[in-house]
């Protein structure tokens, strides 16, 4: 059987809603190919559970709901644009009795993996460093200055020019003023993203473009509405909503 995926996945631009699209895929598999028997006898039990457990997969995916109007939002996707193309899909696909007592293929997301390059073996001071005409290694200008090839080492991880590394003597290192030890900036955490006409922003952009607050796009998914309600800039207070 030949099944159109049920979304288009944009792995690797947006990691966080990468990962909630995989939560999604789970169910979808569910739903469109059930459980595998890997070739077993399978117990009537069984198949019953999992007939039941695709059913169940199946009614979440066709259904509004506040829990799937969060995951659809975090993973980027339009919940109602969901909900259509897997009611199409399920229409063409094997009954959960059916799928559940066959053996039946499973969609997997592949994993590239990256061809490492073999570590060099080279000993690390055969780079060699200038000054005042001399070009050595930092063992060998460990036994010129009497200081320790690793406090060379560090001084120069840190920075310090060369001329500075090789003639400070050894205990100078601890007052070095502290603007020349940047501390890397902490990575902030994602923002949550939301995707609506072909444009996918953070709360706080879409808010900005809005005229809306943040507080008030939240309470909406909370309440399980549309995304094309969710980023209305209408006032929706006291307005009922049809297919929540």
């Amino acid at each position: 059987m030949s099944v159109e995926p049920a979304y288009k996945r944009t792995l690797g631009k947006y990691p966080e809603q990468d990962l909630w699209q995989s939560v999604l895929l789970v169910v979808v598999q569910e739903a469109l190919y059930g459980g595998l028997n890997n070739g077993c006898r399978i117990e009537q039990e069984i198949t019953t559970r999992r007939a039941r457990a695709c059913q169940s997969a199946r009614d979440y995916l066709t259904t509004p709901s506040l829990d799937l109007s969060m995951v659809c939002a975090m993973a980027g996707l339009d919940m109602q644009a969901v909900i259509d193309n897997m009611t199409r899909q399920i229409a063409a696909a094997p009954s959960p009795e059916e799928l559940a007592a066959s053996d039946a293929p499973r969609v997997t997301r592949t994993k590239k993996t990256r061809k490492t390059e073999p570590k060099s073996r080279a000993p690390r001071d055969r780079k060699r460093h200038t000054y005042d005409g001399e070009s050595l290694t930092l063992k060998e200008w460990s036994v010129r200055t009497g200081l320790a090839e690793g406090t060379l080492r560090s001084r120069l991880f840190a920075h310090w020019p060369i001329e500075r590394a090789l003639t400070e003597p050894s205990g100078q290192q601890a007052r070095r003023p502290r603007k020349e030890q940047p501390r890397p900036a902490k990575a902030g955490k994602p923002g949550i993203t939301l995707t609506h006409a072909g444009e996918t922003m953070t709360l706080k952009q879409w808010a900005a473009r809005l005229g809306l607050s943040k507080p008030t796009i939240n309470k909406r998914l909370r309440m399980g509405l549309p995304i094309d309600q969710v980023l209305s800039s209408q006032n929706m207070r006291g307005k009922s909503f049809a297919g929540r």
